[in-house]
């Protein structure tokens, strides 16, 4: 199946300024042409033997996780021009695994922060409910931090370098109880926790990942970075739910 190529940013791409699930498709919103048939064509004239396709589902589903019919007639149409185009198919879910909200709930301005906190709250209160909450583990964070000032000038951990500190909190039921986390942590903290888990401690390298990958360095593993593992505690008895209201009172 080597060599291999990404087909990026269209039947992943997000409308945040629209509330799943999508009625449309999306898959030109990040700027990027519909794929086509030629698209592939290209791909096989140039040697590639494979294909990425990275899609999301969770977008264009109802409540019941019914996938509008629309949108799997497109992604079959894809698929078959690669296959026309003689590649091997990786349908790869994608966006799906992070819950992202619209605008209006995403606490940026004009939005009201306290409907951006209802937000997460209803989506943790779901899973909390759900019989897959003993295997849960939930990080929330935030895009950016706000406009306020930080005192504490972030590391330089490449060219990249660390931005402002944001808030980020873990949810589970084997998150360690009232602990306040020192370590240096980044969005590749959440990359390097997964990866660990299920890539076995490998690294999605952009040296060898077989797709557009413009980091200079495999950030994951920058001696700074520190480890969300020392949040949990996988030995513990696995705790109860802690529902919380949607629009708590003032005290």
């Amino acid at each position: 199946m080597a060599p291999g190529i990404n087909l990026g940013n269209t039947l992943e791409s997000l409308d945040t300024w629209e509330t799943p699930p999508y009625t449309v498709s999306k898959e030109t919103v990040w700027g990027n042409p519909a794929a086509n048939q030629a698209i592939f064509d290209a791909y096989a004239a140039a040697g590639f033997k494979s294909v990425r396709i990275p899609v999301t589902w969770t977008q264009y589903a109802d409540a019941q996780g019914n996938i509008e019919p629309f949108w799997l007639a497109r992604v079959k149409q894809v698929v078959d021009y690669a296959r026309n185009a003689g590649l091997y198919v990786i349908i790869n879910m994608h966006n799906d695994p992070w819950v992202i909200p619209d605008d209006a709930h995403s606490e940026h301005p004009p939005a009201r922060v306290s409907d951006g906190q209802a937000w997460v709250a209803r989506v943790v209160d779901a899973v909390m409910r759900s019989p897959d909450w003993d295997s849960t583990a939930i990080f929330v964070t935030w895009d950016d931090w706000g406009g306020f000032y930080d005192h504490v000038a972030p590391p330089r951990v490449d060219g990249n370098g660390y931005g402002p500190r944001v808030p980020g909190l873990v949810i589970s039921p084997y998150a360690r109880r009232g602990l306040v986390d020192h370590q240096v942590l980044s969005a590749d903290a959440y990359a390097k926790f997964i990866e660990d888990d299920f890539l076995g401690f490998s690294r999605l390298d952009p040296a060898t990942d077989g797709r557009p990958d413009p980091r200079p360095t495999v950030r994951e593993n920058v001696p700074q970075l520190g480890n969300l593992v020392s949040d949990f505690d996988f030995r513990q008895k696995p705790r109860a739910p802690l529902l919380l209201p949607l629009h708590p009172p003032f005290s």
